[in-house]
């Protein structure tokens, strides 16, 4: 949003609630990292390049051991 990616500790905190549900028994497949496709209400929603998507979803790859498939 207004033109930035996720904020570091926030992806963290996105990975560490992945890897408490996968240490609950929970069974996750892939996760899909992707970006806003269309216009949004808010236009301070902008759409991530697909670099820093690949990056995010690198991210949480290297963070959890989960299959991450991005959508730019």
């Amino acid at each position: 949003m207004h033109g930035e990616t996720i904020p570091p500790a926030e992806l963290k905190a996105y990975c560490e609630r992945l890897k408490v549900i996968l240490q609950n028994g929970g069974k996750i497949k892939e996760v899909h990292a992707y970006t806003v496709a269309r216009p949004t209400p808010e236009v301070y929603a902008t759409k991530l390049t697909a670099g820093e998507l690949n990056g995010i979803a690198g991210e949480i790859r290297h963070q959890t051991g989960l299959i991450v498939l991005a959508f730019a």
